[in-house]
């Protein structure tokens, strides 16, 4: 996403018919294909100044799009006499630090046509939190409860922790008796030795420091076992995906911390030991995330399945997504995508199984 930024001055004595303009104004570039939101901040040190942001696709989405359609023409009309000087328009790329909230809650709209909990992954989860019978169980970064949920209807005793509004939603409209928390993890609203086990899926790569959330895990946990399930960035280094998207897949080695990273983090935090276990993804994978179509590429091309992986709905930009899909599309149909496979094969796994103890 890019977001569109100017400083708006309004004329003075105008500011209160200048937002109620605003506001009817919404609607007509609200319909424009490619947009994905927009705010409007008054300055509180200087009265008559705003801030226009407004988040598009693409630039071409914005100077193409909307300032060619006819509902530009309305804008102009509704708004364009409040200005003095007029403003000058910017336009800003992706933000070098993403907010997890605003994230998930673009990609919890549908998130659950593709991700569906996988029950190979359901099984290792339980079978390396060692569990004895009665334990509390914390599901951090639960997103829309797959996991939380398919543990919870095995007869355990689970709660979910998300920081977003919009995946918690959809979580208790599947599982309304579920407990569910809306926190962020580096911040968790339970008391100290309150949980037997924390388990976590597929969510680490997006907390902003990981040794704060690791240490707020550790306090509230009484147990043994802390159990992720995770990519590693040495494992999605790996992905023959780079071929393709090799932008937004730079942009996930960023995000994805490394062993080392884990390992530390969790040291610091008092974790005594740490066991890295790697994981293929499997045949007929039912948890649609990054890598499902390791050896069926035909998968990414299955509506709807881009917009639940964050490498394609978050970290890529429209026109590489869509290159490489074309790319992609030619190398399937050529046969010349089985080379490229096979030029990506290791022994690391595709992701990993995390077992963090604390004595």
């Amino acid at each position: 996403m890019i977001l569109e930024t100017a400083i708006l001055n309004i004329r003075p004595g105008e500011e209160a018919a200048f937002e109620v303009a605003m506001k009817k104004a919404k609607p007509l570039i609200a319909a424009s294909p490619g947009f994905r939101g927009i705010e409007v901040r008054p300055n509180l040190n200087q009265p008559g100044q705003y801030m226009l942001l407004v988040g598009w696709d693409s630039v071409a989405d914005h100077e193409d799009g909307f300032r060619k359609s006819e509902r530009y023409g309305r804008w102009k009309a509704l708004l364009h006499h409040f200005y003095e000087p007029f403003p000058k328009v910017d336009h800003f790329g992706e933000s070098l630090m993403p907010s997890t909230t605003a994230l998930y809650d673009k990609i919890g709209i549908g998130y659950d046509t593709s991700r569906q909990p996988d029950p190979r992954i359901a099984d290792q989860l339980i079978e390396l939190m060692d569990l004895q019978g009665g334990e509390r169980i914390l599901d951090i970064g639960c997103g829309t409860a797959n996991y939380t949920g398919m543990l919870a209807s095995r007869g355990l005793d689970m709660t979910g922790l998300y920081v977003s509004a919009t995946m918690l939603a959809r979580a208790r409209g599947k599982h309304p008796n579920l407990p569910l928390l809306k926190a962020s993890v580096e911040s968790i609203p339970l008391p100290d030795n309150s949980v037997d086990r924390v388990m976590c899926t597929l969510a680490i790569h997006h907390f902003p420091d990981l040794v704060t959330a690791f240490k707020e895990v550790r306090r509230v946990l009484h147990g043994d076992r802390f159990v992720l399930f995770t990519a590693i960035a040495e494992q999605t280094k790996g992905y023959w995906l780079g071929h393709y998207f090799p932008q937004a897949l730079e942009r996930a080695l960023v995000q994805d911390p490394t062993t080392q990273a884990v390992s530390e983090a969790l040291e610091a935090a008092g974790f005594t030991s740490v066991e890295f276990i790697p994981w293929n993804v499997p045949e007929n994978l039912v948890d649609k995330f990054a890598y499902v179509g390791k050896d069926n590429p035909e998968i990414y091309f299955e509506e709807g399945i881009l917009d639940g992986i964050s490498l394609f709905s978050n970290l890529g930009h429209r026109e590489e997504i869509e290159a490489g899909l074309a790319k992609l599309r030619a190398d399937i149909d050529s046969g010349a995508w089985r080379a490229i496979r096979q030029r990506y094969d290791h022994d690391l796994g595709d992701y990993s199984f995390v077992v963090a103890h604390t004595s």
